[in-house]
């Protein structure tokens, strides 16, 4: 990846953090963590829910 566009990335991430209500970016750090919880548990298989 080149420096400008890993730059964009950073930029629009932190972008979106900052406009991202922090009970909203909380539940959805929970619901990744549930996600990754269940994926360890069924030994790496594909989970979307």
């Amino acid at each position: 990846m080149d420096a400008v566009f890993q730059s964009a990335i950073a930029s629009a991430i932190f972008q979106w953090s900052k406009q991202t209500p922090t009970e909203a970016f909380t539940a959805a750090m929970e619901s990744w963590r549930r996600r990754c919880e269940k994926c360890v548990r069924l030994q790496e298989d594909y989970v979307e829910k």
